[in-house]
């Protein structure tokens, strides 16, 4: 499964579930051949799945696994009693938190607004640029400080 199409169910289920109002319901068949897609691809080892730990290897598979055995039998999520359907929805979230969770790749987006304007942006980050970015922060913050000599006397200069 390419990374768009994967990317536009992923975000059509998180997009459906709202855990305060009465779910919208998923369709079965829909979201065990999404999983097929993976697994296929994980066996393949194609693209993110290449250097992804065995560990997380393994909960992905037994989150799949949990989730064909809640989903057997039901046309839909409106099928199922709500405890199960929250269940459904956590494993839908845990496998693609692990999914997209493959080494230093994964992106970190926040809103910022730019400097000098109102507007927000959205900005995606690595955690590798993250940490330089703070490093290079407080590198700047510690020579201002260095800089900035204040007495009683004088006041700062």
């Amino acid at each position: 499964m390419n990374k768009p199409s994967l990317f536009a169910c992923l975000l059509l289920l998180a997009t459906t579930y709202d855990a305060g109002a009465a779910d919208p319901a998923l369709r079965s068949a829909d979201i065990l051949a999404q999983q097929r897609g993976i697994r296929a691809d994980m066996d393949a080892r194609t693209d993110r799945y290449v250097d992804m730990p065995r560990s997380t290897r393994k909960a992905i598979l037994a989150d799949q696994d949990r989730l064909a055995v809640l989903l057997e039998g039901k046309v839909d999520t409106s099928q199922l009693d709500p405890s199960s359907r929250d269940e459904v929805a956590s494993l839908l979230a845990s496998i693609d938190a692990a999914v997209n969770r493959t080494g230093d790749e994964r992106l970190i987006c926040t809103r910022e607004a730019r400097i000098g304007s109102n507007y927000m942006t959205r900005v995606c980050r690595t955690p590798s640029q993250l940490r330089e970015q703070q490093a290079a922060g407080q590198k700047l913050l510690k020579d201002e400080t260095s800089r900035v000599k204040c007495s009683n006397n004088n006041g700062c200069i």
